[in-house]
């Protein structure tokens, strides 16, 4: 329905939903028409726009409110706004893992994102120093030393860890948890009420079944995330036989005091590199043939429920398997070590039968604190 108006001129124009879509074109060349027209008989206006209402009639605009920060909970620690851990999960370390990086980021810089701020930090005032003793001071000292020692070896509350993914509970030491966070990053929690120490060669965690495969023998390109690198360098590393952790040096010089011919490794040659110190000493070079251990998928993880969210719990014996190898290589505190045996034919050398994650220090975990096995990239 259209009207036209020519004094004053005021251009009605309403169009029925009723209308077909031809009827509205013609309405539309209709209305063009007659604005042509007027333009070249000189009759055409520009249109003006209405008065507004005087300044003394017109309200105010509320306030704006403060948006930048978002505060909640209770006790000192305040957050502001956080992603959510679902989201974080499920995209942190996906198949579009750097452009979803890229956007938190850039979020995180732009808004108050996932900050937590104390009350000390919050309002400016610094933390007063207690007075110390001399036996206290002397006790800081001793501890200051230790801690630049042990300057690798760095631990977190456990407020502070990332978003969890996965978690196992060691099996040589319940107290111990295994926690895989967002980033690929590796943390082990002591749960207890008292201090663990933890020795080399403790078990963390372990591979799911897999297969030994090479690259050179079929045209599948090794996968980073599954298969396990065979990788032994010399006498000096550590493995697995008959579930005692020991030097491969002292097992390939007790198989050479009986049967030296039979004294080496499969897939290695091995080259004697006697030291000062030790006259049996010998280098690993790979043969030709590279050899992988490609892990299986494992089964469906348990849910659990605890607290809150819940937890996605996966046994400490496939751990291992959920992230890549390269995280354990670059840990300061853990090594995959492999379990071997004699096989029955001993002239095929020791072979290995499966990877799996040990301690490759000592080290002392506080009560309700985690140790950093591997820095997640968060």
């Amino acid at each position: 329905m259209i009207f036209f108006w020519d004094r004053p001129r005021i251009y009605d124009i309403r169009l029925s939903s009723c209308f077909s879509l031809g009827q509205v074109e013609w309405a539309k060349q209709h209305h063009i028409e007659h604005v042509f027209g007027n333009f070249l008989t000189g009759d055409f206006k520009p249109l003006t726009p209405l008065p507004g209402p005087p300044d003394q009639l017109a309200m105010p605009g509320p306030t704006p409110p403060t948006l930048s920060l978002l505060a909640w909970g209770t006790g000192k620690a305040k957050e502001t706004l956080k992603t959510p851990d679902k989201v974080l999960k499920a995209w942190w370390d996906g198949n579009f893992s750097l452009e979803f990086r890229e956007f938190v980021e850039a979020a995180r810089q732009n808004h108050e994102l996932d900050v937590k701020i104390t009350d000390d930090s919050s309002t400016g005032r610094p933390t007063k120093r207690p007075r110390l003793t001399e036996a206290e001071g002397a006790k800081v000292e001793t501890q200051a030393e230790t801690e630049v020692k042990d300057a690798k070896i760095e631990s977190k509350d456990l407020s502070d860890l990332p978003t969890l993914c996965y978690e196992a509970k060691v099996t040589a030491n319940p107290k111990l948890v295994v926690k895989v966070t967002i980033g690929q990053g590796v943390f082990l929690e002591n749960t207890g009420t008292s201090d663990e120490s933890i020795k080399a060669g403790v078990v963390l965690c372990g591979y799911y079944k897999g297969k030994f495969w090479s690259p050179d023998s079929t045209s599948e390109a090794p996968s980073e995330k599954a298969d396990v690198t065979i990788r032994l360098t010399s006498n000096l590393d550590h493995v697995m036989l008959n579930s005692k952790y020991q030097p491969l040096g002292d097992i390939i010089k007790a198989k050479r005091q009986l049967t030296p011919a039979d004294a080496h490794v499969s897939y290695h040659e091995l080259i004697d590199s006697p030291t000062p110190t030790d006259a049996s000493a010998f280098k690993l070079e790979p043969k030709k043939m590279t050899v992988y251990f490609k892990v299986a998928d494992f089964p469906a993880v348990k849910t659990e429920e605890g607290e809150g969210e819940a937890k996605l719990m996966i046994p400490a014996a496939h751990l291992a398997g959920a992230i890549p190898e390269k995280v354990w290589r670059d840990s300061q505190l853990a090594e995959i070590v492999w379990a071997v045996k004699w096989p029955a034919v001993a002239a095929k050398g020791l072979q290995p039968i499966r990877p799996m994650v040990m301690t490759s220090k000592e080290f002392v975990i506080k009560s309700k604190t985690a140790v950093v096995i591997a820095k997640p990239n968060v």
